[in-house]
């Protein structure tokens, strides 16, 4: 167990507070500064809760998606994008409830129709 606190405050290690421990965190913000990072965790989250049998094809749609989205703004090809979309629409779904993210991802999508 270790705890470190650099420079501008950036935590790094892991805490172990065990069973019927709480923890308070006053003036608590996260700052997610890279898109990918924030795909990442979607990613996580579409591992550890869907279930589908399309899975494979499901996390290759999601990495394909994720790779045009993170090219600059005038490299990326919104029409692959929206496809993408809709292809990942039930796995987004499937996921939403446990998965503030996929809900995030798939209501700006329900949006961009």
């Amino acid at each position: 167990m270790g705890i470190n606190i650099g420079n501008n405050n950036v935590f790094q290690g892991n805490i172990n507070i065990g069973d019927k421990a709480k923890q308070i965190a006053k003036e608590f913000n996260q700052e997610f500064n890279d898109i990918g990072k924030i795909f990442e965790l979607l990613r996580m989250d579409i591992i550890k809760n869907y279930n589908g049998d399309d899975k494979e094809s499901v996390l290759k749609n999601y990495d394909e998606l994720k790779n045009e989205i993170i090219k600059p703004v005038e490299e990326r090809n919104n029409n692959f994008i929206k496809n993408k979309l809709e292809i990942l629409n039930k796995a987004f779904s499937f996921i939403a409830n446990s998965s503030s993210i996929a809900g995030l991802i798939l209501t700006i999508a329900q949006v961009c129709k």
